[in-house]
């Protein structure tokens, strides 16, 4: 009887369907779909910048590496994959794998520095410093900073990632500290400082008629 009618006498006799593992060294195919910008790799010679399918054999085992791109970072497997680590595979057939790029978040930071004290915020909310004095935004956020100053004391410049008396920022991975510097509060100068005012003689009270 040929392959075709023993399997035929196999199904109508209760049987299962024959699993991968009796075709080991069969032609299989790993298709790897890619979202973003980033790189999967393997030890095995697999270098995949986009959607790619590679020929591979059943019964073979794959190992898998998700390699994002300067700014972007590695959001996670689907498919046959899963988590954000490596990948394992045990090929038993067409396999899907799915792996996800985003952009990266970076950390925008505040110093409060001088002799006087202040407070600092952000719009977008997230940073209140002191307290809160970093936040991690996507990059190309804009970022509006504000300052405060404390009692008896007085703003007196942005320096680090900002310049002057505004601080608006663009977050990008090259963006620097932002210092916020605060002095002692500016009196208005006493108009009568240095000047010597002369004792005025008060006279003496008339003596009484006789």
């Amino acid at each position: 009887m040929g392959g075709i009618g023993i399997l035929a006498v196999v199904y109508a006799c209760g049987g299962q369907s024959p699993s991968y593992s009796g075709n080991a060294g069969a032609v299989a195919t790993l298709n790897i779909a890619i979202t973003g910008q980033g790189t999967v790799t393997s030890p095995d010679g697999i270098n995949c910048a986009g959607n790619c399918s590679r020929p591979t054999t059943v019964g073979k085992s794959v190992h898998l590496d998700a390699i994002p791109a300067a700014g972007m970072q590695f959001m996670g497997w689907s498919g046959a994959c899963s988590g954000t680590g490596g990948c394992d595979l045990n090929i038993s057939g067409e396999i899907h794998v799915g792996a996800s790029f985003a952009a990266g978040r970076v950390t925008i930071e505040v110093q409060l520095t001088g002799t006087g004290s202040g407070r600092v915020t952000s719009a977008p909310t997230g940073i209140d410093c002191p307290g809160t004095c970093a936040m991690a935004v996507a990059p190309g956020t804009v970022i509006t900073m504000s300052q405060t100053a404390g009692t008896d004391s007085n703003f007196i410049v942005w320096g680090g990632g900002c310049s002057g008396l505004s601080c608006v920022v663009t977050a990008s991975a090259t963006t620097k500290p932002i210092f916020a510097n605060f002095g002692p509060a500016l009196h208005p100068a006493d108009p009568c400082a240095g000047i010597a005012v002369p004792a005025v003689p008060v006279p003496a009270p008339a003596a009484p008629a006789p």
